[in-house]
């Protein structure tokens, strides 16, 4: 990918996103043992979007992630998920 696109983190749930965000060419950190805070942190300090399904994770850190963004997921499914990610972003 070329520079200027968005660099990704995953929570937890989203091993197989990641993974696939990462084929298609994505910049996507995962951690499967970071807490909330660490993953909220790295996203700050390393300019990442956060994708999670986590809503809760996203009431407690909103004001942390506003600089960046989060995108937060609905589906289950990876498949849709790469489908909502891809299109939210391009």
């Amino acid at each position: 990918m070329a520079e200027g696109n968005p660099k990704f983190i995953a929570d937890v749930m989203l091993g197989k996103l990641a993974r696939w965000l990462r084929i298609l060419g994505y910049d996507v950190a995962y951690d499967p043992n970071a807490d909330d805070e660490a993953l909220v942190q790295r996203a700050v300090n390393e300019g990442r979007i956060l994708l999670t399904k986590d809503r809760r994770l996203v009431e407690r850190w909103r004001k942390k992630l506003r600089q960046h963004g989060y995108l937060l997921l609905d589906s289950d499914d990876w498949r849709e998920q790469l489908r909502q990610t891809v299109a939210h972003f391009g």
